[in-house]
């Protein structure tokens, strides 16, 4: 058991709590507002749920704590008892970042991007367990078991059909619909509902033909369907609405688009279109009842007699459940007259896999162990510049939310840092974490069965309260804003690494807008001196001097030698402001002083402090041409004029030449201030407190 003065070891001073990050703004989740399913973004949902709940501010974060008085769930995935259900979380979460995240493409159209130590879960064989990003393989998509009734409403039935092989064109009085089945497909419509007339006019293989049925024709009329081309076709916002919140209108639309233009193989619905907005929709309505589905785009695939007339899309049904197979065989064979198998991937134990990754999947559905979920192949990983808010859902009842159609872990890391173990190499570090952690384990476990969990009246195997060591390092530098940290890394998931490697959370090393020469520096002061081990019982301030009188003379040179990408700050022409900011000033200033366009909007360029020597001179000399052209400096006042934007490919003789002719100089000052920024001055404030 952990020593009975385990706490007074870990002093308070030294046992931190680092929160996980979450997802992107712009991925999906899956909402129930009043009780109607919303397949939407996070920034959506953050946006609904502000105008009724006031936001609470801590340090850096937001926070929208959820009330009795809202109605509002979101879908969740329980472990325990394999069910997909709608759980009112705690609290919806988000803050901004601007660093690397990483980017989990299962298609070349659909993704999950998540930052880089948010959790995953990854079935085994035997548990789900708690992985990273980087260690995925599958990423598991959500399965409803929808309870669906036999029959269909034909209306809607013969609505999916149009919007999938239909059209109405302006010289036709009824609608028409194409088969290579029609003889047997009019027989079934004309059967659930005789006022259904076609009119068959045979064209090759298949059968175009009009129908003369009321309900349909009123309704593609009403909506100004009629004349529209099948590539411009949408399901109008009315029609969308039903299909959203009814489920019998939408299993009779689905089963009419299925019969028209669906194809199934290998456990996998599949719509092709060159009509990206419409397979859109049709994704939004099947992740609003749960179903897992993506698009995936074919580049120059539409074709026809050798030409080429653009991409085609490809809408892929894959958390498709048995009785949804079963809802679709009779619609089967106005297709083809072979049979359909439900065969798919799934998450089960194989005792025939060998690699790891690999061990919680089978291809036999008998040999499944979850329903609610389907393992989804990350085909390709990216490490991509984000910058904007990411969100995350507290949901303590099954740690789980839905980001994009997949499952992902809501989970949060502790560091634990035991000054009295030194351990001498990195083996024995691994050993000690595995120690504690069982140790920590065992007593968290002890107190939830045998006290927390039977006094609240749960059922004590259903802790789910668990520790694991994730990673291993010899030293940890926390600055004094949250989740801004580096640790010198040793082990991760019991790996040892072959030569401890320093990683950064929210440093200015990852972030995008910061100067390499910050980067440069910052890294020098963290991994030369500040988690350096050989210097570990040295005065750390001494060592930081003398590199910041070295990096303040590489500093000057650049900028005498007029070579500014490894100190400038990469800045954007944004158009996204109601005032001009002084980078876009700085940029229109390089193209006034060069006297012609070269920066833009949308242009990327090195952003500088300048200083006007002889602001009159300067004032004389550029009037002249200020206003030449709406992109230079017209009428901006020359105490605004203190930055530059310079072109990544400048000419440095000219550049030269311009400087010295407006008296124009770089502001070496507060170029330092720049790149001698608020994270390297936090840095410097904890090596001080090592002297105290």
């Amino acid at each position: 058991m952990i020593p009975y003065n385990f706490f007074s070891i870990v002093e308070r001073s030294q046992k931190y709590v680092v929160y996980g990050d979450s997802v992107c703004e712009d991925m999906n989740t899956l909402v129930l507002t009043n009780e109607i399913r919303t397949y939407t973004t996070f920034n959506n949902v953050w946006d609904w749920l502000e105008k009724q709940i006031p936001i609470t501010i801590i340090e850096d974060k937001e926070y929208i704590y959820l009330n009795d008085d809202v109605n509002f769930k979101i879908l969740s995935f329980n472990m325990i008892n394999d069910k997909l259900e709608f759980i009112k979380p705690d609290y919806l979460m988000r803050h901004k970042i601007n660093k690397n995240i990483c980017k989990l493409n299962v298609t070349n159209h659909h993704s999950l991007k998540v930052t880089n130590d948010h959790s995953l879960i990854n079935y085994d064989g035997d548990s789900w367990k708690i992985i990273k990003p980087e260690d995925a393989q599958y990423l598991p998509g959500i399965v409803n078991e929808l309870n669906i009734e036999s029959e269909i409403d034909i209306q809607y039935y013969i609505l999916g059909l149009w919007f999938a092989d239909g059209c109405f064109p302006n010289s036709d009085y009824y609608p028409s619909l194409s088969s290579q089945y029609y003889q047997e497909l009019c027989e079934y419509i004309t059967k659930e509902d005789n006022r259904f007339k076609p009119y068959i006019r045979k064209t090759g293989k298949k059968s175009d033909f009009q129908f003369n049925y009321k309900p349909v024709r009123d309704l593609l009329l009403e909506n100004n369907l009629k004349g529209v081309k099948s590539i411009n076709r949408s399901i109008p916002q009315n029609i969308f609405e039903i299909l959203k919140t009814d489920q019998y209108y939408f299993t009779s639309f689905f089963a009419g688009y299925y019969t028209g233009d669906g194809s199934f193989n290998a456990g996998i619905i599949n719509f092709n279109s060159a009509n990206y907005t419409l397979l859109n929709q049709l994704h939004n309505l099947f992740m609003s009842y749960g179903i897992y589905s993506h698009i995936l785009i074919d580049k120059n695939g539409r074709h026809y007699e050798e030409e080429v007339f653009g991409d085609m899309y490809r809408l892929k049904i894959l958390g498709i459940s048995q009785n949804l197979i079963e809802f679709l065989k009779p619609f089967h064979k106005f297709k083809t007259s072979k049979n359909i198998d439900f065969k798919s991937l799934c998450y089960g134990r194989n005792f025939n896999s060998v690699g790891h990754e690999n061990k919680g999947i089978v291809r036999d559905v008998k040999l499944r162990d979850y329903y609610s979920v389907k393992p989804i192949h990350i085909t390709s990983k990216e490490q991509i510049i984000y910058d904007g808010y990411v969100y995350d859902f507290s949901n303590p009842k099954n740690q789980t939310f839905i980001a994009n159609g997949f499952i992902v872990h809501n989970t949060d890391s502790m560091y634990i840092n035991i000054p009295t173990i030194k351990p001498k190499t990195s083996e024995e570090a691994v050993q000690h974490a595995n120690k504690i952690s069982k140790e920590i384990n065992a007593s968290i476990e002890h107190f939830m069965k045998n006290f927390l969990l039977p006094k609240s009246g749960v059922n004590p195997e259903h802790n789910q309260t668990n520790f694991k060591t994730e990673l291993v390092a010899d030293s940890l530098l926390l600055l004094d804003v949250k989740k801004n940290y580096a640790f010198r890394l040793l082990a991760r998931e019991g790996k040892i690494l072959e030569t401890p490697k320093v990683e950064y959370t929210n440093l200015t090393v990852v972030k995008s807008d910061t100067t390499k020469f910050t980067k440069d520096f910052i890294t020098t002061m963290v991994e030369k001196i500040i988690l350096n081990p050989e210097l570990q019982n040295q005065n750390l301030i001494t060592h930081i001097n003398q590199l910041a009188i070295n990096m303040r003379e590489v500093l000057i040179k650049h900028i005498n030698e007029f070579d500014f990408e490894y100190i400038a700050v990469p800045k954007k022409w944004s158009t996204n402001y109601k005032t001009e900011p002084y980078q876009v000033v700085g940029m229109k200033l390089y193209n006034t002083i060069m006297n012609e366009i070269v920066l833009s909007p949308m242009s990327a360029a090195l952003l500088l402090p300048i200083e006007l020597v002889n602001p009159i001179e300067f004032e004389t000399k550029i009037s002249a041409i200020k206003n030449n052209n709406e992109l230079f400096i017209e009428n901006v006042p020359i105490s605004k004029l203190n930055h530059i934007g310079i072109p990544y490919n400048y000419d440095k003789e000219k550049l030269i030449k311009c400087f010295n002719y407006y008296c124009i100089k770089i502001n070496i000052n507060e170029v330092w201030d720049i790149v001698y920024n608020k994270t390297a001055k936090r840095i410097v404030e904890v090596a001080k407190k090592q002297l105290l």
